[in-house]
């Protein structure tokens, strides 16, 4: 028990009569405390009490005998009827001599309105030892008790399951989400081991979650499976946070579950759609590419324009795996790059740029500029001699309208090169599908120190 004389002590002889002076009296003190405080004598009578106190009462004492409690504050312990004043906390501490620490109650004040409050209640003991009153200090928690309200709403009305666990694995709260998600009732999982909803094999996994959360560490967005009360296996996504208690120490975590199987089914079938799409593809060049050569043969062109021609289908080809892998959502810049410069020495070549995503038009489209620059660099260009070099850079920028990549192609220390006096079929590409088919812009440059190109294009073009 605490021995406590509410008259105040005796003063510290180590603190100077100076300080003592210089601050205000001690019941000024106590006035102008955000906590509200009240002390009765043994019969429960208001003595004293603090302005805050008076604040949430909305009332004050009449008189120094008014038992507050008794006639104009009605308190209910939460969720209860109101208590006779013989049962209230300050009764039951002036009865036991017992202290009441951290209770919460509602207050129903004289004008009907009703806060909740945390209070705590601590005998007052003369210096014989006999029980002279109480001192009671409470705190409005009403706002906050709204909050948990509200809260607790949401948990209960969320489609996800909410679950909060012990760090040895037992389940302690359940929600509506979770029983439709899991099949079980809060009454028949509440106080079992979470394992029960983990298939047998995968055990180890909750072992290396629940180690994860006595480090403190939070799992975001782990996608696993989890098994129903009818033993079906059901898709989630798992976020689990550590729980602490009010020392900071780890006492149990809480872990949201979505039900993804619809996601997952339909990512299958998309996939399967575009393997499908895929093996289309890829018969439909092995055709194009037949006829080419039965074509170009029967024609009795050179074998050189059959090379040609094979080496921008395959090109054409790698940028279809690429996207393919990707389910054609989108292709990373640098895997597109680094493809079509594979067949060339690496020492010679330049690579250099930030990694982003284009779409999968830009990608097919910058696949097919960059071989044909290329090879025509192998064939007349830098690439061409020992000494030779190529650089290409890169950047993306944002304008008002979207985010655009610029590339700089520059060779050098080539072969003299000069303007070609018609336009081949590379030119062509270029010009057509950079600035018709990707809205962008190119420039290509046949300057005595070697082959310059620049190109803008938008990352993902409005058609």
């Amino acid at each position: 028990m605490h021995k406590l004389n509410y008259a105040g002590g005796a003063t510290s002889s180590v603190v100077s009569l100076a300080a003592q002076q210089a601050f205000p009296p001690w019941d000024d003190i106590v006035d102008v405390l955000p906590t509200a405080i009240c002390v009765v004598d043994a019969d429960g009578a208001v003595i004293r009490y603090n302005r805050r106190a008076a604040e949430l009462w909305g009332c004050e004492p009449q008189n120094a005998e008014t038992r507050l409690f008794d006639e104009a504050v009605k308190t209910f312990p939460s969720g209860g009827d109101v208590q006779p004043p013989g049962e209230s906390p300050v009764a039951q501490v002036l009865r036991t001599g017992q202290a009441v620490r951290d209770l919460e109650s509602v207050m129903e004040r004289p004008d009907g309105t009703r806060i909740a409050l945390l209070s705590t209640i601590e005998p007052v003991f003369d210096a014989s030892g006999s029980l002279v009153g109480a001192v009671s200090s409470f705190q409005d928690i009403t706002a906050r008790k709204h909050t948990e309200s509200r809260l607790a709403a949401i948990v209960a009305s969320s489609d996800d399951a909410i679950v909060s666990k012990t760090l040895e694995g037992i389940i302690t709260s359940w929600n509506a989400g979770a029983t439709r998600i899991f099949g079980y009732e809060a009454g028949e999982i509440i106080g079992q081991p979470i394992t029960r909803l983990i298939p047998e094999e995968m055990h180890p996994e909750e072992t290396h979650i629940l180690a994860q959360l006595r480090r403190g560490e939070r799992i975001d967005h782990y996608e696993t499976i989890r098994v129903r009360k009818d033993g079906t296996p059901v898709n989630v996504s798992l976020t689990v946070s550590p729980m602490y208690d009010a020392a900071g120490r780890v006492i149990g975590a809480s872990k949201i579950a979505r039900d993804i199987t619809e996601r997952k089914r339909a990512e299958e079938r998309q996939k399967a759609l575009v393997d499908e799409l895929n093996h289309r593809v890829k018969n439909t060049l092995a055709t194009v590419q037949a006829l080419a050569a039965q074509t170009i043969r029967g024609e009795g062109l050179s074998k050189e324009i059959l090379d040609v021609f094979n080496a921008r289908l395959l090109a054409l080809s790698k940028a279809h795996d690429q996207l393919s892998r990707e389910a054609w959502q989108h292709a990373d810049l640098r895997s597109v790059i680094a493809s079509v410069f594979a067949p060339y020495e690496s020492s010679r070549v330049s690579l250099e740029g930030e990694n982003v995503l284009v779409a999968p038009k830009v990608a097919l489209t910058l696949t097919m500029v960059l071989h044909e620059l290329a090879t025509n660099a192998a064939k007349y260009g830098a690439l061409s001699v020992p000494e030779g070099t190529l650089a290409l850079t890169w950047h993306v920028a944002s304008d008002s309208e979207s985010r655009r990549l610029f590339l700089n192609w520059q060779e050098a220390n080539g072969p003299p090169v000069a303007e070609p006096k018609r336009r081949g079929f590379g030119t062509r590409l270029i010009d057509r599908a950079i600035s018709g088919e990707m809205e962008g812009r190119s420039v290509l440059q046949f300057t005595p120190t070697g082959v310059r190109c620049h190109m803008e294009i938008p990352l993902f073009p409005s058609r």
